[in-house]
Parts: structure tokens; C-alpha cells; sequence
């Protein structure tokens, strides 16, 4: 320790581990790694696809399955061609992403469902991908904490983002509803609600 009147005579060690990061924990249309969730069409032809940015850690895209060609590949978004998949038929394509570091990788496959045709710009809507899953927050905004609420019963994680990225909190809990927030300085959140392959994001505001 050193402040204007000198160095501290004793020193602390502290221990680090390395481990590898995270998968990425939901895939999204567009690029901003949030919104509407992912559903293929083969008429949509070519789409943005994006994975959630977190701060430090690459969240990349490996492979796609099912007649979908990947391209465009850049941090954490991607090009995804779908018109060839009408030729195999496939009710499902799967998309691999990776999350890395320094210290190691781990990968997620996610496994999309034959969507409804385009419309306004968008593959499908969030709520036709996820209508047996739907989440809410509450009270929101807060000047306390919040309620995140599942309609699955179930383990439920919850990850906490702020509008940088960073990740501010990661609360699991065995049943689907849980706690977040009571510390957190007055801002916007990016809140990702996940049990085993179902993801939902919504935004909290902090008073």
C-alpha cells in the first residue's frame, strides 16, 4: 500500500484461479445481442444473428447445421444465410457459439425451430419463440431491488448486464423467482432470465 506518507512495511498475497468463461447464454436476431429472439425461415434469406457482449471475454460463432451457410463472423454478431435450408427440409438448424479467453473456451449449441415468414424487418416475433416462457421484472424501475419472474417453474439464472456490457451480477436459484438489484447504482439493465435451453431479456430501470 502507498499514500503520501509511504509504503506499507507488510505485503498481502492474494490468490488468482484461471477458468475458462461462460458459453454465451442466448442467441438473438439482429446486432445489438439482445431483443428479439431467434427463429429460422428459409425465406428470411440473409440475417444478423448476435450472442450477448460481455466485457473481456471474445463470444464468437463456430458452425451452423441444417443447410445454413455462416458468414460475416465479427465479435459477437454474424451473417447467417437460411435460403438453402428450404433444399434439406430440416424442422431445426443449430448454431454453435464459443465464448473465449486467455484461460480457455466453452461452447453452446443452440438448437433453432422453423419460424413463421418475415415480417417488418424481423424473423419472428419474440413472443411466438417463447410463448410458454415469459418473464417479468418487478416493481420496475425500483429504487430497491427487483422481482425477476419466470412463468417455468425451475432452476432459473439470472445474469444482470449494464449498458457498457460488464456483467454486474449472476443469481441462480432453484425455483423461478429471484432477487437483483439492491445495490445497484440508478441506471438502465439488461437483465437475461435463462432455464436450461429458454432465454428471455428484458431491461430494468434502477432508481
Amino acid at each position: 500500500g502507498v499514500n503520501g506518507n509511504g509504503t506499507s512495511l507488510l505485503s498481502k498475497d492474494l490468490t488468482c484461479t484461471s477458468a475458462a468463461p461462460k458459453a454465451p447464454t442466448a442467441i438473438f436476431s439482429g446486432g445489438t445481442g439482445s431483443g428479439t429472439a431467434f427463429a429460422y425461415n428459409p425465406s428470411c434469406g440473409t440475417v444478423t444473428i448476435s450472442v450477448p457482449a460481455v466485457l473481456g471475454v471474445v463470444n464468437d460463432f463456430i458452425s451452423v447445421s441444417g443447410g445454413a451457410i455462416l458468414t460475416n463472423v465479427s465479435g459477437n454478431t454474424a451473417t447467417i444465410d437460411l435460403s438453402a435450408t428450404s433444399a434439406v427440409a430440416k424442422s431445426t438448424i443449430t448454431i454453435r457459439a464459443i465464448a473465449s479467453t486467455a484461460t480457455g473456451s466453452s461452447s453452446k449449441d443452440f438448437v433453432i425451430k422453423l419460424g413463421t415468414p418475415c415480417g417488418a424487418g424481423k424473423m419472428i416475433s419474440e413472443e411466438l419463440v417463447a410463448e410458454d416462457f415469459t418473464v417479468i421484472a418487478y416493481p420496475n424501475p425500483s429504487a430497491s431491488e427487483f422481482t425477476i419472474e419466470s412463468s417455468s417453474k425451475g432452476a432459473t439464472t439470472v445474469q444482470v448486464y449494464d449498458m457498457m456490457g460488464r456483467l454486474i451480477e449472476n443469481a441462480q436459484a432453484n425455483a423461478n423467482s429471484v432477487q437483483v438489484g439492491r445495490n445497484y447504482a440508478a441506471g438502465t439493465y439488461n437483465v437475461i432470465v435463462s432455464q436450461g435451453a429458454k432465454a428471455k431479456t428484458l431491461k430494468v430501470i434502477k432508481k
